[in-house]
């Protein structure tokens, strides 16, 4: 049995891609870096148009015309995804709105009603959120040989959700090889682009279940109210946390950027 095999049996598998022509038998996600470069190409230049067009039928107002364009042409691509594989396709919470509450929370309804009028069900959209507004780092036992940062961040962030019984389900993105797909084996969602996904299939090491849920725990992790009485701990421990304090904001720049540069295609 492959690699790839064996993780699925444990978690679910997502293709990282936004080019529907390419997604053979995984389930996809997209985001604006996936959604700009797709557009780029000449054979979805009839998407772009479909949803300028949608954008200037909402709104007489140029930037809520964009807003209304973009969230268009995301689901557009979802929506032709959708038709070429089982499960759901993710479409993700505008950039823009990583450190607004209130619109992270507003969206999702947004991106579902749209879902809806295109005749999707919404128990085929799956919303992805950044993990920002004050997210928590947490600190664990028995973790020491996880030296990757990204892999315990994915644990931290798994073993707080799922001791608190919250039924956020957690996806673990860009993922750079083989070591750290099998280090996060039974995470909710695993997104790995197309070349990591062929080198799974044709590798054969075993996998076994990492992030184990037992009894309404995980491993020997039980969430820790000690950061809810002393700012200054939850300040330090975030600050000493490279993927929170810069590779969360690095993929977030990434995406307001190509966000920004698919609103002036728009």
């Amino acid at each position: 049995m492959s690699t790839l095999e064996q993780l699925r049996q444990f978690t679910t598998i997502v293709s990282d891609t936004a080019d529907f022509e390419k997604l053979g038998h995984y389930r996809p996600r997209d985001n604006p870096s996936h959604i700009l470069n797709a557009v780029k190409l000449q054979k979805y230049t009839h998407t772009i148009s479909a949803a300028a067009s949608y954008g200037i039928s909402q709104s007489q107002d140029l930037e809520t015309r964009v807003q209304y364009a973009k969230l268009h042409l995301m689901e557009s691509f979802g929506v032709e995804i959708l038709k070429r594989t089982a499960g759901r396709a993710s479409t993700e919470v505008d950039s823009t709105y990583s450190f607004d509450r209130d619109r992270t929370i507003a969206m999702p309804r947004d991106v579902v009603g749209l879902y809806e009028k295109f005749g999707v069900c919404r128990d085929r959209v799956l919303i992805k959120i950044a993990p920002t507004a004050g997210l928590p780092v947490f600190s664990r036992d028995g973790l020491h040989e996880l030296k990757d940062p990204g892999v315990q961040l994915v644990t931290n962030i798994f073993h707080h959700y799922k001791s608190l019984d919250i039924k956020t389900q957690i996806m673990a993105a860009s993922l750079r090889n083989i070591d750290v797909c099998v280090d996060l084996a039974s995470v909710d969602l695993m997104t790995l682009n197309v070349r990591l996904l062929k080198e799974l299939k044709n590798a054969d090491y075993e996998v076994k279940a990492r992030l184990l849920v037992a009894n309404g725990e995980t491993g020997a992790h039980k969430a820790s109210p000690e950061y809810l009485l002393d700012e200054a701990k939850f300040s330090i421990d975030l600050f000493m946390d490279v993927m929170a304090t810069e590779k969360i904001n690095e993929s977030l720049r990434i995406f307001l950027n190509d966000g920004e540069e698919l609103k002036n295609l728009l």
